[in-house]
């Protein structure tokens, strides 16, 4: 699998801000990864005592001999594995005990990366984050081009729309994500029809209804991570969207999936929340949102893990894996990759640095 240069654009690691995170490149495990400097807005985040290094910890002691991490199922996972891969590169693939794991990972999604591409352009597209995250080439992932995967249509698919693609607004999203994290342009329609199916609420469904109180917080969180690293960030459709997020808000604080009474937070969609603020560049600990990481913070286990939902009896290897980013200050897509030409002539990161 060929090796590129790294880059994170200002516009997906801080969204609004005003600047670039640097990019160091180590090469590790015999995978070049990134070790990312804490950048102000991480430095809120991951300060909190959910400390990334024992939760990293923990999501190694759950990886299984062949190197994939199980499901639902207690199978090796193929999307729990490539969301592994973006949680331990998050948590600072510098770290050589990160490393070996991702590159242990890596290596068993490749050698599934042909059935589970062919689920569909959503399953391309997170396998194409965990490949960029991994400082793999996504367009040569296992002998699989995931960016043409990504683009296959799907006959008779509720969103095989204009500008749409995949099978629902979340296939949608990630693929828009997964495209930004190959390093390949996205079609400004995909942003438009994203757009287009806003509910009335202000956020996004799962199916692309659009009728009130059809809303999630995942989807919406999902949607303006994907807009605002598309370059849509000062729409007027996010800042309806951040309104429409509040309504999901608990009295503890963190985030519920949906719009039932009484709302229950779970970790899940208070990181996908979280990460969604730091992508359009909000301060998730300020006046407006309260302390949003403090919020996730509170499912933390000292063992490093996440509950699912306040009050479990079990840890919850799927809320941790999405809590690690989050916690991390990292939005997705975590990388863009760029050709070794591209990087010659100054449009990405060199192999030693970026800027």
């Amino acid at each position: 699998m060929q090796r590129f240069p790294l880059s994170i654009p200002s516009s997906v690691t801080l969204g609004a801000l005003p600047r670039r995170a640097a990019l160091t490149v180590a090469l590790l495990a015999g995978f070049l990864l990134p070790s990312l400097p804490m950048n102000d807005t991480q430095a809120t985040t991951s300060a909190a005592p959910g400390n990334l290094a024992a939760s990293a910890a923990w999501l190694r002691d759950q990886q299984l001999p062949e190197g994939g991490f199980a499901g639902f199922g207690g199978e090796a996972d193929p999307s729990f594995t490539a969301l592994a891969i973006e949680a331990l590169a998050a948590a600072g693939a510098d770290d050589p005990a990160n490393a070996r794991s991702i590159g242990m990972a890596a290596e068993w999604l490749a050698s599934t990366i042909t059935e589970y591409a062919a689920q569909g352009p959503g399953s391309a597209a997170i396998a194409a984050g965990a490949a960029g995250a991994a400082g793999l080439d996504p367009t040569s992932f296992g002998g699989v081009d995931l960016v043409a995967a990504m683009q296959q249509p799907i006959p008779e698919s509720d969103a095989a729309a204009p500008g749409m693609m995949g099978n629902d607004i979340n296939d949608h999203a990630m693929i828009v994500l997964g495209m930004l994290a190959a390093g390949a342009p996205v079609d400004p329609a995909m942003l438009d029809g994203l757009i287009a199916r806003q509910t009335v609420d202000g956020g996004w469904s799962f199916d692309g209804q659009t009728g009130p109180d059809l809303m999630d917080s995942n989807t919406t969180a999902l949607v303006i991570e994907a807009l605002v690293a598309g370059g849509r960030g000062d729409d007027p459709a996010i800042d309806t969207a951040f309104a429409a997020l509040k309504r999901f808000r608990s009295a503890d604080g963190g985030f519920a999936y949906q719009l039932t009474e009484p709302l229950t937070a779970d970790a899940n969609s208070t990181a996908l929340v979280l990460q969604a603020l730091i992508a359009a560049g909000e301060d998730p600990a300020g006046e407006e949102w309260g302390d949003v990481p403090g919020s996730l913070v509170a499912f933390f286990q000292p063992d490093g893990s996440f509950l699912f939902m306040a009050g479990d009896p079990e840890p919850s290897l799927y809320a941790t894996l999405q809590a690690i980013p989050a916690l991390a200050g990292m939005p997705f897509p975590m990388t863009t990759l760029c050709t070794d030409s591209e990087a010659v002539q100054g449009g990405c990161a060199s192999p030693v640095a970026g800027a």
